[in-house]
C-alpha cells in the first residue's frame, strides 16, 4: 500500500513542478563588490552591496548567482571569462559591479583592487574596459544587463601622471551606446557625475536597487525608473542614476508575477492581454489548489502508513540485533586500484584541492602506476600541494620515464640540462631528449635542437638544430617557431634573412610566445632591412612585459623616453626601466650605468626622482649620473 501512495504523491508533486518549470526562464547573474583597494583608501560599502544583492537575486529565483569580492586584475578577467559561458544560452544575464570606475580619453574602465595607476597609460595594463563587461553577455537571448555602482570620486586622479600624453582623465563615467535592442547599461550616476558610497550599510543606489528589484511583474524599464526616483529623493537631487540602451516593445521582468502599477495606464489591447494572462494563471492556481487538497488527503493516509511502518521497523531492528550477535564481521572493503587512485588524484587537482591530489598520486605511484609517478613529480616540481623539491621531482620523473611515459622522459632530459634535482649532465640530457624526440614529442625535439645549436653534450651542428626546430614547429610548438626565427635572424645553419625571421616570429607571437614578441619588437625598432614600426613594437613589449621577461619593460621604457611610437614621457619611462632593473634585467642596469646619456637629461632627472621615491637615492635631482646615482642604481638592483 505504501509504495502505491508514495508513487501517487510523487506524481501529483511532479505535475505541479512541471507547470511551474514551463513558465520559467533561465536567469544568471555575476555580482562583484570591490572594497579592499590596495593603493588608495578602501571603500566601505561595495562588498556589503554586492553580498546583499546576490542574496536578493537568489531569493527571487535566479538560476545561478556568482558572488565575487575584492578581485585583482587577473582574478577579474578569469571571473568574466567563466561567466561568459554561464551567460551563453541564458534568457537574462546580469552583471553588477560596485567599486571604482573611471573614464580616460572617452573610454570607461572598471578598476581591480590591485591597480596602482601611477600614469594615465597604466589603465591599459591594470584596468578592464567596460566594453569587456558588455561582451561577456553577448550570447544571452532576451536581456543583457550591466549595472555599475562605480561612479565614485576617482581617488587615483591626483596621483596619475599624464606627462607627454593627450588622453584626458574624466569625472565619473562617460556615456555609452550599447549595440542591439536587448542591452541596458545602468549607471548609479549620470555620465560625467559621481555617486556617493553612502553613510549607511549600503550606497544610495544599491539600497534603492535591492528594495525594488524583487517587485513581482515589474518591467525592467520601470524598475530603473523607480530606482532613479528613490536615489534622487534620498540624495536631495544630488545624484541622478541613468540608464543607457533600449529594449523592444515586449515587457521584460526580472521577477514573474502580477503586473506592477505602471503609474500611467496602458492601451486597451494591453489590458485585455493582461486579463487573458491573469485568467489562465487563475485556472492554473485552481488546478494547483485542487491538487493540494488531494495531497493533504494523501499525507494523512501516508502518516498512518508510516506509523505502521515504524512499528514494523522497530520489530525488525530487534531481530537484526539478535542476528548480528551470531554474524561474522564484514570483510574489509577492497582498496581501489592504482588506476582509480590516479583518476581520483586528477579529479582533486581539477578542483584545485592540491594536497588531496598529491595524496592520491602518491598512493597510486607507490603501487607502481607510471602515470601517477609523473603526476606526483610535477607537483613536486611546481610546489603545488607539497613543498617544492626538485630532488623528489627528479626521482619520480625518472621512475615514470623508465616505465616509458613520454612526458616524463622529456622532463628528465630537461632537468639534466638545467641541473635541477640532479647534477647537470648535458650528455644525459641529450640521451633523454633524443628518446623523447624519437617519440615525436615537440618539447623534446626543441630541447635536443638547443643542444645541437649550443654544442652542449653533442658536437655543435646548426643544420641539425634547425631541422629539429622545424620538426617541432610543425607540431605547433610556439617555442620551436621562435627558435627557427632566431636561426634565420642570426644566419645559423641557413642563409641569414631578417624577413624570414620576422615571418617565424609572427607565427610564434600569434601562438603567445613572449620571447618572440620581444625579438620581433627589437627588429621593428632596429632598422635591419625591415620597415620600422615603433607603435607595433610598443604593443609587443606591453604584451610581453612581466617578471619572466623584464627586458620588455626596459625596451618599452626606452620608447617612452625617446617618444618613439608612443607619447614621450620621461616619468613613465623611468617607472618602466626601474621596474625592469628591480626584476633583474642586467642589460637595463648596464645601460643606465654606462650609456644613460643618450636618453636626455629630463629622463635622467626622472630616474633620480623615481629612485628617491624607492628610498635608494638621496642626492640632487640634476640629471647627472655621478657615483651617487650609480650606487643608487646598484641598490635598486639589489646589489648593495
Amino acid at each position: 500500500m505504501v509504495p502505491a501512495v508514495c508513487r501517487l504523491l510523487s506524481t501529483v508533486i511532479f505535475v505541479i513542478l512541471t507547470v511551474s518549470a514551463a513558465l520559467a526562464e533561465k536567469r544568471v547573474a555575476l555580482v562583484i563588490g570591490n572594497s579592499a583597494y590596495q593603493n588608495v583608501e578602501k571603500l566601505k560599502n561595495p562588498s556589503n552591496d554586492a553580498t546583499k544583492l546576490a542574496r536578493k537575486l537568489r531569493t527571487i529565483g535566479f538560476d545561478k548567482v556568482t558572488l565575487k569580492l575584492d578581485l585583482s586584475y587577473s582574478a577579474l578577467r578569469r571571473t568574466l571569462g567563466r561567466f561568459a559561458r554561464d551567460a551563453a544560452g541564458a534568457d537574462i544575464a546580469l552583471v553588477y559591479f560596485a567599486g571604482h570606475g573611471i573614464e580616460v580619453g572617452g573610454t570607461n574602465y572598471v578598476i581591480p583592487t590591485d591597480a596602482s595607476l601611477a600614469h594615465v597609460d597604466d589603465v591599459d595594463l591594470e584596468a578592464i574596459e567596460l566594453s569587456t563587461f558588455m561582451r561577456v553577455l553577448n550570447r544571452a537571448s532576451k536581456l543583457k544587463l550591466v549595472i555599475l555602482d562605480a561612479c565614485r570620486n576617482n581617488p587615483f586622479r591626483a596621483g596619475m601622471s599624464s606627462q607627454g600624453v593627450t588622453r584626458s582623465i574624466g569625472r565619473g563615467l562617460a556615456r555609452v551606446s550599447p549595440a542591439g535592442s536587448d542591452t541596458l547599461v545602468a549607471y548609479a550616476a549620470r555620465e560625467g557625475t559621481v555617486a556617493a558610497d553612502g553613510d549607511g550599510a549600503h550606497s544610495p543606489y544599491a539600497a534603492a536597487l535591492i528594495k525594488h528589484i524583487a517587485t513581482p511583474g515589474l518591467d525592467v524599464r520601470l524598475l530603473f525608473g523607480r530606482v532613479r526616483d528613490e536615489v534622487m529623493k534620498s540624495t536631495g537631487g544630488k545624484q541622478e542614476p541613468f540608464t543607457y540602451g533600449s529594449l523592444a516593445g515586449n515587457r521584460i521582468m526580472l521577477v514573474d508575477g502580477a503586473a506592477a502599477d505602471t503609474a500611467g495606464g496602458g492601451s486597451a489591447a494591453a489590458d485585455n492581454s493582461l486579463r487573458d494572462e491573469l485568467a489562465k494563471l487563475k485556472a492554473k492556481v485552481q488546478t494547483a489548489t485542487n491538487a493540494q487538497k488531494r495531497i493533504d488527503e494523501l499525507k494523512e493516509q501516508l502518516a498512518q502508513q508510516q506509523k505502521t511502518l515504524a512499528e514494523l521497523r522497530e520489530q525488525r531492528q530487534k531481530q537484526q540485533k539478535l542476528a548480528a550477535l551470531e554474524k561474522k564481521p564484514d570483510p574489509k572493503p577492497a582498496e581501489p586500484s592504482a588506476e582509480e587512485m590516479n583518476r581520483r588524484g586528477f579529479a582533486a587537482y581539477e578542483k584545485k584541492n592540491y594536497a588531496e591530489a598529491v595524496r592520491w598520486y602518491r598512493k597510486a605511484a607507490e603501487k607502481g602506476n607510471a602515470y601517477a609517478m609523473g603526476n606526483l613529480a610535477r607537483r613536486y616540481y611546481a610546489g603545488t600541494g607539497v613543498r617544492q623539491d626538485y630532488y623528489e621531482a627528479f626521482k619520480w620523473f625518472m621512475k615514470s620515464a623508465e616505465a616509458g611515459i613520454t612526458e616524463s622522459i622529456v622532463s628528465v632530459g630537461w632537468m639534466y640540462s638545467q641541473g635541477q634535482g640532479v647534477t647537470k649532465d648535458n650528455q644525459q640530457a641529450v640521451y633523454w631528449s633524443r628518446k623523447g624526440a624519437d617519440k615525436k614529442h615537440p618539447y623534446a625535439l626543441a630541447n635536443l635542437g638547443l643542444h645541437y645549436r649550443d654544442g652542449t653534450g653533442v658536437k655543435r651542428d646548426y643544420r641539425e638544430a634547425l631541422r629539429l626546430f622545424r620538426e617541432s614547429a610543425k607540431l605547433k610548438h610556439p617555442r620551436a617557431m621562435f627558435l627557427v626565427g632566431g636561426m634565420y635572424e642570426n644566419g645559423r645553419g641557413v642563409r641569414k634573412s631578417v624577413k624570414t625571421a620576422v615571418s617565424w616570429y609572427e607565427k610564434a607571437v600569434k601562438a603567445g610566445h613572449k620571447g618572440a614578441m620581444i625579438d620581433l619588437g627589437n627588429i621593428l625598432v632596429g632598422n635591419r632591412g625591415v620597415k620600422a614600426d615603433y607603435s607595433r613594437a610598443a604593443r609587443l613589449y606591453k604584451d610581453a612585459a612581466g617578471s619572466d621577461y623584464p627586458v620588455a619593460w626596459a625596451n618599452l621604457g626606452y620608447l617612452y623616453a625617446a617618444g618613439l611610437g608612443v607619447s614621450k614621457s620621461p616619468d613613465y619611462a623611468a617607472s618602466l626601466i626601474s621596474r625592469a632593473i628591480k626584476a633583474g634585467d642586467e642589460h637595463a642596469l648596464n645601460q643606465m650605468l654606462t650609456n644613460s646619456g643618450q636618453w636626455g637629461r629630463p629622463f635622467r632627472r626622472s630616474m633620480q626622482k623615481k629612485m628617491r621615491n624607492e628610498g635608494v637615492y638621496t642626492g640632487p635631482i640634476d640629471g647627472s649620473f655621478g657615483s651617487g646615482t650609480k650606487q643608487a642604481l646598484r641598490r635598486l638592483a639589489g646589489r648593495s
